[in-house]
């Protein structure tokens, strides 16, 4: 994640997720990141193999949904067409990074360009600046979609929002309104684990 403190206890958040962010990283691009590493290019078309998947075809004929068969090709097409990077891999979080380099790069230079912050968390962009930053938040947040797609990525619209102090203002799972914080539900559920670990022992 890039750096966060940035954008705590700030006047408005701008918060935008890229939509199916693992299977937008094509095996090209992976192979592309180890070649510039100074991989032989056999070796780094095996490494970017290893890195990436596609879903079989018999995982969708047995996947039970009922749908219109043609349908179902359609929305499969881009999954078992090109291996993309593994989500829930273990390498995936590290290869995705060094793939947004320059996605980072040019988002950063937008955000210092509106008097703004900048922070990433996988697939979650945040902006952050003052009552002036969020008078223009929907300018910007167009220019960062144009960026975006010609990354070769795609803003989810439907989780693009601005938030302001008077709301929560979350992202990456943490609450940033005025310090880097865990949501109260869940320091109140880590809070009754211990309290039942010192009252009954860990292992119940």
């Amino acid at each position: 994640m890039t750096s966060c403190h940035r954008i705590i206890n700030r006047a408005a958040v701008l918060r935008m997720d890229l939509r199916s962010f693992f299977p937008s990283i094509r095996r090209s691009r992976v192979q592309a990141i180890f070649r510039t590493f100074g991989y032989p290019e056999p070796v780094a078309d095996m490494l970017g193999a290893l890195c990436t998947t596609s879903t079989p075809p018999h995982v969708w004929r047995n996947c039970g949904m009922d749908c219109n068969p043609e349908q179902l090709r359609i929305a499969r097409g881009p999954f078992t067409a090109a291996r993309t990077c593994r989500a829930g891999a273990p390498t995936s979080p590290a290869i995705a990074h060094l793939c947004c380099r320059r996605l980072d790069s040019r988002l950063a230079g937008l955000a210092r360009a509106a008097s703004a912050a900048y922070a990433r968390y996988a697939d979650d962009l945040a902006f952050s600046g003052d009552e002036i930053f969020a008078k223009h938040a929907a300018r910007l947040a167009t220019q960062v979609a144009a960026i975006v797609m010609e990354e070769g990525f795609h803003v989810h619209y439907r989780k693009t929002g601005l938030m302001r102090p008077g709301v929560r203002q979350h992202l990456g799972g943490l609450v940033i309104n005025q310090r880097c914080n865990i949501p109260r539900r869940d320091f109140d559920e880590l809070k009754a684990i211990l309290t039942n670990c010192i009252r009954t022992g860990p292992d119940a």
